[in-house]
């Protein structure tokens, strides 16, 4: 759970001896309080007086984090990227510094990274800390996201590119320590089935369904249904409020 991961990444970070992993992917389906657990580690370090670096593939995932910015932005890693894409930093920047003081860097949605910008962000720490034996440069990187929601976008590229461009082909990927949010945070009562549902849905586990002849084509159970005037009356209200105010 949270407080799990959160202590495997904080014991990370105060192990100056690098016995321990310094590179972990949290994994978890929206919900399930990956962003809480970002924003409780950087209130934490930073309370420390310790500097941390939160990123984003997106903008708007970058506002909630604290203090957070996209991965392009900060690591001045453009696009198109491919396999030669490399920083724009220069070791002598202030960029540079801030990644050499930086006691922990967070990167969410990292699950929309390809590999090769994977290997750039390698690249880029290793030389700012002068250090091309350990993995980012000995960095303690936090990756997270949810591989059932976000992947990278291949330019026509079809399922198996997709796949292949994906963090999880690069050389690096199995130094990463797997950590898990499962627990849905947002879930009302009586949605559980419906977060079940989703779960299932992403991890491609759902029993198929005969009639549809069609591995593709899912078929969404009766009972998480609405009916068209329920959706209406949960958008727009009681429709003969509205004529009483008329």
């Amino acid at each position: 759970g949270q407080r799990a991961a959160f202590d495997q990444v904080m014991t990370a970070v105060n192990d100056v001896n690098n016995s321990h992993p310094r590179q972990y992917f949290l994994d978890g389906p929206g919900g399930t309080g990956k962003t809480f657990l970002y924003n409780t580690l950087i209130t934490v370090l930073q309370g420390q007086g310790r500097q941390v670096i939160a990123v984003a593939s997106t903008g708007y995932a970058s506002n909630l984090l604290l203090d957070g910015t996209t991965y392009y932005s900060q690591f001045k890693i453009y696009p198109p990227i491919t396999e030669t894409t490399r920083s724009k930093i220069e070791e002598a920047s202030y960029n540079a510094q801030l990644i050499r003081n930086a006691s922990l860097i967070i990167s969410d949605e990292a699950t929309m990274k390809t590999n090769h910008a994977l290997d750039a962000i390698n690249h880029l720490f290793q030389t700012v800390m002068k250090n091309r034996v350990d993995p980012y440069g000995g960095k303690v990187l936090l990756l997270g996201g949810d591989f059932r929601q976000f992947l990278p976008v291949v330019r026509h590229g079809n399922r198996v590119k997709i796949i292949e461009g994906t963090i999880t082909n690069n050389a690096t990927w199995p130094l990463f320590r797997q950590l898990q949010l499962v627990q849905n945070m947002r879930t009302a009562d009586g949605s559980q089935d419906f977060a079940d549902w989703l779960i299932q849905l992403g991890n491609g586990s759902l029993a198929q369904t005969p009639r549809l002849n069609d591995p593709d084509l899912i078929e969404i159970p009766q009972d998480l249904l609405n009916i068209r005037t329920n959706l209406i009356e949960h958008v727009f209200g009681d429709p003969s409020d509205l004529l009483n105010e008329g």
